[in-house]
């Protein structure tokens, strides 16, 4: 007879958010500061999320009421630390709305860069008889609780730094207070927990050494990486974690193909999604959602906010450009700051119209720029010579810009009624200028 599976226990999912956050000096509490233009702990919650659980219960204390704001998710449920006794007292708080026979993972809301799939192996070491506690070795322990491990090089308990004695200050391993455990032993536990340390707190550290009395078995996960244990509690703090998460979110997409001309002049921020063969020039900004089409250029200083973009656009430097759906093969700039879809379409005809009366000059006013089109360019670089342009003589061609003028501004006219999220794909539009536009 084969055993059956054993069935996955539901998950909920503890955040504790309660502190204030004195040394950050600020007036907001300290999981809302910004990382990468999002809540602290908002990136928590979307890595909780990712794990599918039945509940993420949010522990709150110090501006509650603006946490429970800037916080929102459908299976959120609140639970509020008047007092702060201690991390112990603060996830007693949630456990009411624990469901029995949950499994519980403890988070933090100042620790942003946890990974999911941390998470998941961490899971995967908790049940009826084990938990999972996450790890790591640091070269510089100092305010970090200890792994204390007995010769065998079991988990005994969890020593805090103002308790610890001097031998088990030069301990390298420490506790990053995400753990994972059976949902009924761990309210036991936090029922027993007493106030017999250095701050007077409820130490939920403490229920390791009673989860080894207990017999029940103590599985240490190391962190892959410092960064995603990495707490904040100070502006130094935050200033490394946003250069860190930057990293890997320029990493990615690099990875992923994307050419990025100065990976240290990138700033990515929510959902960024890339085609084939874009390129980001220095400086670049992008805020999600972003959508950029095979062979998107983006020039130097450019800010994209909430923008999706056709295939083969090239985008000169130092424009601005929020909630807009640009189409394919379209020129945009000179340098442009649109807030509204229409006013980025506009400003793409603007730029193609100007070009038809535009011719080069010497080449002695040449400069170089990178053109994504390899049927303009003139040499296989990534720089090919592009030159500067002046406007020819309009009185030549009166023939050719009255015309194209009254149908600039019918155009004008009809897509100044469309919403600012209806599409505007300039390439593929049906109006009757678009047969003066030189797409470049």
């Amino acid at each position: 007879m084969t055993a059956k599976p054993r069935k996955t226990p539901p998950l909920s999912v503890i955040v504790l958010a309660a502190g204030q956050g004195q040394r950050m000096k600020s007036v907001l509490p300290k999981v809302l500061q910004p990382l990468a233009g999002y809540p602290l702990i908002a990136h928590v919650i979307d890595a909780a999320k990712a794990l599918n659980p039945e509940l993420i219960h949010v522990v709150h204390g110090h501006g509650g009421e603006l946490v429970r704001t800037a916080v929102r998710a459908p299976n959120l449920r609140w639970a509020l630390q008047k007092e702060q006794l201690g991390t112990g007292h603060a996830v007693l708080q949630a456990m009411p709305g624990v469901p029995d026979g949950a499994l519980v993972l403890v988070l933090y809301g100042d620790v942003p860069l946890i990974r999911a799939a941390t998470l998941r192996e961490l899971l995967k070491l908790a049940g009826p008889k084990s938990m999972g506690l996450l790890t790591a070795q640091l070269d510089d322990a100092a305010g970090y609780g200890r792994v204390v491990r007995d010769a065998r090089g079991r988990v005994l308990r969890i020593v805090e730094q103002r308790d610890a004695t001097a031998r088990e200050l030069k301990v390298r391993e420490i506790n990053t207070g995400v753990m994972a455990v059976d949902g009924r032993r761990l309210k036991g536990w936090l029922a027993r927990l007493k106030t017999n340390n250095a701050l007077r707190e409820y130490y939920l550290t403490d229920i390791i050494a009673m989860a080894v009395k207990d017999r029940i078995k103590v599985i240490p996960l190391p962190a892959p990486t410092i960064a995603e244990v990495l707490g904040v509690n100070d502006k130094v703090q935050l200033a490394a974690v946003e250069a860190e998460y930057r990293r890997q979110r320029v990493h990615e997409l690099m990875l992923a193909g994307v050419t990025v001309i100065d990976p240290a002049r990138l700033d990515v921020r929510g959902a960024v999604s890339c085609g084939r063969d874009v390129v980001l020039d220095v400086n670049v900004v992008l805020d999600g959602p972003v959508q950029l089409g095979d062979g998107v250029y983006v020039g130097a200083n450019c800010a994209l906010s909430q923008v999706q973009v056709g295939a083969g656009t090239y985008i000169k430097p130092n424009c601005v450009i929020e909630r807009a759906e640009i189409g394919a093969r379209c020129r945009i700039g000179p340098p442009i700051i649109s807030q509204r879809g229409c006013l980025a379409r506009l400003q793409c005809w603007l730029s193609a119209v100007c070009s038809d009366f535009m011719t080069p000059t010497t080449p002695a006013r040449a400069h170089r720029s990178y053109d994504p089109d390899p049927a303009r360019s003139h040499s296989r670089s990534h720089h090919p010579p592009t030159t500067h342009a002046t406007p020819k003589n309009a009185a030549t061609r009166p023939h050719t810009i009255i015309p194209l003028f009254m149908d600039l501004f019918l155009c004008m006219a009809h897509h100044s009624s469309t919403a600012p999220t209806a599409r505007s794909t300039a390439a593929s539009s049906a109006c009757r200028c678009r047969r003066y536009w030189k797409w470049r």
